[in-house]
């Protein structure tokens, strides 16, 4: 999932959206790297009783999300302390009640890495080896040991490898260690870091004609690859998935009259971007997009989310979404911009983001049923939102719990200039648990479901 926009109104396109596509050569050298430095950072200060925000430096964002096997949340991002734009990967551990874990960074509970050799250090996507080791993937793919320390055993020694050009948006580990990334292409490295070159020859550059950056992937239990992106055609925005074997042939099985990849046209859905994507344990794969919704009314188009699920074979679902494969859902008057998708034990999704207010941007979260019907258990309709207020609510990426919470991680800015790191949890049924964060009065839950904030 690419990094976010700092929270701004209106919402520029992200860093990875402002790269060159270096669709005809990649070089992916391995880089000498500082080493993982820890910054003290203050005391966490809630923003809403259930919730939190952690700051780090004067722009910070949480992107990607995790859940240890014993309950401790890790969220990886990037953060500066300068106007100038120069970003470090942040990292940082929490424990389940939502305080930070002093065995983390040196006993900060953040660790806050620089690069040699790039001026910017994007952090997209996270992912937890079985041996608790952290892989961060983003301008830079870059391992750390258990306590936040750079791994030596990875990247010839420095704890990373960069990839010149090249932004990873997406990353997934195989069974056997194995490290599958996607942006502007296809990477498989090694369990030490070293690229995969029996992988497709060492990457695979080009998926369409349309192709402009794999947004998200999955990996299947028998080692496939599934990856889906944003087709941009001169007239529409459309949804593109392909399928790859373990050995980074494309999967013939796959898609449409065995092409192995399929192209959605926008059509009624009008598919604006692909955010991110999710792979069910029937072998179901949901795709989070959005709808753009033009009414005779207003002059200017409007966002909702939407979800498309295919099935093992590529194909739409008919099951899903009343026969047509997919389903929208309206939560503000504005642009309801989607960002996360996770699927909890019994089936049901979860999606997350933010409605675009002209004052303000606000948490988003919806529930559905297996079918693609909003779950009437959860929030007010199978939908949580904050109404406009003084802050900024960014939600980039969530996680379900083993008990059925859900926790969300993103950014949060008051009435400063500065954004900080923000996470919050909610119980099965949509409630605020009131036992993560710190703060007495209930800011966040005040907001929630306010009356501005839902059709």
């Amino acid at each position: 999932m690419e990094p976010s926009a700092p929270l701004s109104r209106p919402f520029v396109p992200s860093p990875a959206r402002l790269l060159p596509l270096w669709l005809l050569a990649l070089l992916c050298v391995s880089l000498p790297c500082a080493g993982a430095e820890t910054t003290p950072v203050p005391e966490d200060h809630a923003f809403g009783h259930g919730a939190l925000i952690t700051p780090i430096g004067r722009l910070s964002h949480a992107e990607a999300l995790a859940i240890q096997p014993d309950g401790k949340l890790v969220a990886a991002g990037y953060t500066t302390t300068t106007d100038d734009g120069d970003y470090d990967f942040a990292l940082v551990r929490y424990n389940p009640d939502g305080t930070l874990d002093p065995t983390f960074g040196n006993g900060t509970g953040t660790v806050i890495t620089t690069f040699d050799g790039l001026n910017s250090d994007y952090a997209a996507d996270l992912a937890i080896q079985p041996d608790g080791k952290l892989v961060v993937a983003g301008s830079a793919l870059a391992r750390y040991n258990p306590d936040g320390s750079l791994d030596t055993t990875f990247g010839n020694g420095t704890g990373s490898v960069e990839v010149m050009g090249h932004m990873l948006q997406a990353l997934a580990l195989q069974s056997d260690g194995g490290l599958v990334t996607t942006g502007q292409a296809i990477l498989r490295y090694h369990p030490d870091g070293t690229v995969d070159t029996h992988f497709n020859d060492g990457a695979i550059f080009v998926f369409h004609p349309l192709m402009q950056v794999g947004s998200a992937l999955v990996v299947q239990p028998d080692d496939k690859v599934v990856v889906a992106w944003e087709a941009i055609s001169k007239y529409a925005s459309d949804i593109a998935l392909a399928r790859f074997n373990a050995d980074g042939t494309l999967d013939l099985s796959f898609g449409d009259r065995g092409t192995g990849t399929i192209i959605v046209a926008g059509g009624d859905l009008l598919a604006v971007d692909v955010a991110d994507l999710a792979l069910q344990p029937d072998g179901k794969l949901v795709v989070a997009t959005e709808r753009r919704q033009y009414h005779e009314d207003q002059p200017a188009s409007e966002l909702d989310f939407a979800l498309v699920r295919y099935n093992p074979d590529g194909t739409l679902d008919t099951s899903f979404g009343s026969g047509t494969g997919y389903v929208a859902t309206p939560i503000s008057p504005y642009d309801d911009v989607i960002s996360a998708i996770a699927i909890q034990p019994d089936g049901k999704l979860v999606v997350g983001g933010y409605s675009a207010y002209p004052e303000s941007t606000e948490l988003a979260l919806v529930r559905y049923n297996a079918d693609g019907s909003l779950d009437a258990g959860f929030g007010a309709g199978g939908i949580l939102a904050t109404a406009p207020s003084g802050g900024d609510k960014q939600v980039n990426a969530l996680a379900i719990q083993s008990d059925g919470q859900v926790t969300l991680a993103g950014a949060y800015r008051e009435a400063s200039v500065s954004e900080h790191f923000a996470l919050a949890r909610f119980n099965a049924d949509g409630s605020l648990d009131t036992t993560f964060g710190n703060r007495a009065d209930p800011v966040l839950a005040g907001t929630l479901n306010g009356s501005d904030s839902l059709r």
